[in-house]
């Protein structure tokens, strides 16, 4: 599974989230794909206002 670094706000740190990529070819993009599973230990272990949300900037930098 692919890891995502970046900056965390609610921990005030660099951190890393898991990110599973699916396939999805067509013909006109063979290498297209799309997010999967995303996993974050802390907001697994936590209540982090942004796991749920698209204002994670982590996840932002996958768009």
């Amino acid at each position: 599974m692919p890891v995502v670094k970046g900056f965390c706000p609610i921990q005030n740190k660099d951190y890393q989230i898991y990110v599973q990529k699916i396939n999805t070819p067509t013909l006109d993009n063979p290498s297209n794909y799309m997010l999967g599973v995303i996993e974050c230990n802390y907001a697994s272990l936590n209540n982090c206002e942004l796991a749920n949300t698209d204002n994670c900037p982590l996840k932002k930098s996958l768009e």
